[in-house]
């Protein structure tokens, strides 16, 4: 099986405005920090994004079709998924057998905000174009993660979100 990007132990960089379409995993992301994957296009017959990194900044990406998950944090002793923020996104119909959600977080202190969930689109009865009721991420443990202003649709404005990571200067572009 071939992953369409895998990045592993880079420093600082963007993975932008992409195109994948793959049998396997869209993008791997592996012990690499303070990075931004921004507007690319994922199709994906297993995973979407699987990342095992820290202090990313993931947005307006279109990841759908996956028969897992549309996002997977997944995390070890020695290299946690931590610290990210992923807003403005749209997960179409990905799903994992075993789950309702497209999103699993084995991470830590992971932020997501204001992505479309194909799957979660109402109620929005104040019409605010943000779903009522926030969308659950899988987890193992006890503690919750949600997107607490999942968006009624792909096409609604993406406000600013309410947590970001910052980039250090000298970054690298991968596109």
């Amino acid at each position: 099986s071939v992953t369409g990007v895998q990045t592993c132990a880079l420093p600082i960089y963007y993975v932008a405005e992409n195109f994948i379409d793959v049998k396997s995993t869209g993008m791997l992301i592996y012990t690499s920090q303070y990075s931004t994957i921004i507007q690319n296009q994922i199709i994906a017959q297993k995973t979407g994004l699987r990342i095992r990194s820290s202090f990313l900044n993931i947005s307006k990406n279109t990841i759908k079709n996956a028969n897992n998950y549309g996002i997977d944090f997944s995390s070890t002793i020695d290299n946690p998924s931590s610290n990210s923020v992923i807003y403005g996104n749209n997960f179409i119909n990905n799903s994992y057998s075993q789950s309702t959600s497209q999103g699993k977080d084995l991470g830590e202190n992971n932020h997501f905000e204001y992505n479309y969930w194909s799957d979660w689109i109402s109620p929005d009865d104040n019409n605010d174009n943000i779903v009522d009721i926030p969308y659950s991420i899988d987890t193992l443990s006890n503690d919750e993660n949600k997107d607490l202003y999942p968006r009624t649709n792909m096409s609604n404005p993406i406000p600013a979100p309410n947590n970001i990571i910052t980039i250090p200067a000298n970054t690298s572009t991968i596109d």
